[in-house]
């Protein structure tokens, strides 16, 4: 619709950081819901891809799909899809 765009993002759900220097050295760090890739359609044609350099565990990845005013930058639909 005009004045709207739709937005996907590739999301992977959990991940694990081992850090290696500075006041948390030593420990490892969880992550929670980490963006990998994400697309805002501009083609208006609705097709939107996202790309990956790195391996998939499709259980770890999910993609969020939502639809966003272009002014007031407020989104007005989501939704959660999971890979198969």
């Amino acid at each position: 619709l005009p004045g709207e765009n739709i937005v996907i993002a590739l999301v992977q759900k959990m991940a694990k950081t081992k850090v290696l220097a500075g006041e948390n050295s030593g420990e490892t760090l969880p992550h929670i819901n980490i963006v990998k890739d994400i697309k805002q359609e501009d083609n208006k044609q609705g097709k939107l891809t996202l790309t990956n350099d790195f391996a998939i565990n499709k259980n770890n990845f999910f993609v969020v799909a939502f639809i966003q005013n272009t002014q007031t930058l407020a989104i007005t639909s989501t939704v959660n899809i999971t890979l198969q």
